[in-house]
C-alpha cells in the first residue's frame, strides 16, 4: 500500500501528465516566430528597479509555500495558475540548445516580474541540455549554461513564483542522446544512458540544493519514440515503459541524494509521453522523502 507521501506524488504525476500549468504537457512547444513572439512577455520601458517594485507590492506575486503542501489539494492551490517560458531555454539548433535559437530574445527580470503581476503564481522553465554536456564519464554540464539556468531561476524566485526546471528536448522524439527506443532495445545503451542522467541530474541538483521548495524538478519531458505514445511502445512488450521507469527511478534516487533542500523538493515524475492515459505503465519510484 502506498505511503502518504507516494500517494501525494502519484497525485503530482497525474498532474504533470494532464498539464497543470497554463501551456500544457501535451503539446510541445511550436517553432512558429509569430507564435514565439506573442507568447513572449515583452519588457516595457520602465527600469528593472520599477518592475521590482512594482512585484513586491503585488500580493499575487509573494512566494508561495509550495513547500508547506501537504495534500494534493494543497500543492495545487500552492501552484495555482502557471505560465510556460517556452521555445527559451528548451529551444536548441544543430543539437545544441541556446536561449535564442528559436527567435527569441533573452530573458530578463521583467519578464517575470510581468508575469507575476498578472496573477500567475508558477513558471515552468523548460531546459534542454544538448551541446552543454561533456565526455564520460563526467558529463560535466557547461559553467555558463548551468548559471545562466540558475540566474533564470532567481529570476522566478525574485518574482515571488513558484519555478519548473526539466530535462526537456534531449529526448525529443528519440533523435538525441536521451533515445528511449534504443534504450528499450539495447543493455549496454541503457547502461550508458542511466549513467547520463544519473551525472547530468546530480549536478543539476548540487547547483539548487540551497534553493528553497518554490523550485520543483520535472524529471523528463514527453519521452516517446517518435509515434507521441502511438509507436512501438505499443507492441514491444513494454520495453521502453520499462526503460523510462529505470530513468526515473535513477533520477530520484540522484536528486535525493544531493541532500540540502533536495532531500525533501518536490519532484514531477511524468508517465511515458507524459500522457495520462499511459500512467498504468508508471511505476513510482521509491522514494525515501
Amino acid at each position: 500500500m502506498l505511503s502518504k507521501r507516494l500517494k501525494l506524488c502519484v497525485a503530482v504525476a497525474m498532474l504533470l501528465a494532464s498539464g497543470f500549468i497554463a501551456c500544457s504537457e501535451d503539446e510541445e512547444p511550436k517553432h512558429d516566430k509569430t507564435e514565439n513572439q506573442q507568447n513572449q512577455v515583452s519588457p516595457d520601458n520602465q527600469s528593472d528597479n520599477q518592475s521590482d517594485n512594482q512585484s513586491n507590492n503585488n500580493p499575487q506575486s509573494q512566494p508561495c509555500k509550495l513547500g508547506e503542501a501537504t495534500t494534493p489539494t494543497e500543492v495545487r492551490d500552492a501552484m495555482g495558475m502557471g505560465w510556460n517560458l517556452g521555445n527559451q531555454f528548451d529551444a536548441y539548433d544543430n543539437g545544441v540548445s541556446s536561449e535564442t535559437a528559436w527567435s527569441q530574445p533573452i530573458c530578463t527580470q521583467q519578464t517575470f516580474n510581468k508575469v507575476a503581476a498578472a496573477g500567475i503564481k508558477t513558471v515552468r522553465i523548460p531546459v534542454t541540455w544538448m551541446g552543454h554536456i561533456g565526455e564520460a564519464p563526467d558529463y560535466t554540464i557547461d559553467d555558463a549554461w548551468l548559471n545562466r539556468i540558475y540566474e533564470v531561476v532567481g529570476y522566478a524566485e525574485k518574482a515571488g513564483l513558484n519555478a519548473i526546471i526539466n530535462i526537456h528536448h534531449d529526448g525529443s522524439n528519440a533523435q538525441y542522446w536521451l533515445n528511449i527506443k534504443e534504450c528499450a532495445n539495447n543493455l549496454q545503451k541503457q547502461t550508458e544512458t542511466i549513467a547520463k542522467l544519473s551525472a547530468i541530474w546530480k549536478q543539476i541538483a548540487t547547483k539548487f540544493a540551497d534553493k528553497g521548495h518554490f523550485l520543483v524538478f520535472e524529471a523528463l519531458n514527453e519521452i516517446q519514440d517518435g509515434g507521441w505514445g502511438w509507436g512501438d511502445n505499443r507492441n514491444d512488450g513494454g520495453r521502453q515503459y520499462q526503460a523510462m521507469n529505470e530513468w526515473l527511478k535513477a533520477i530520484v534516487e540522484t536528486i535525493r541524494s544531493t541532500g540540502g533542500n533536495n532531500a525533501t523538493r518536490w519532484i514531477g515524475v511524468p508517465a511515458y509521453n507524459t500522457d495520462i492515459d499511459l500512467i498504468d505503465h508508471l511505476v513510482l519510484p521509491d522514494d525515501p522523502a
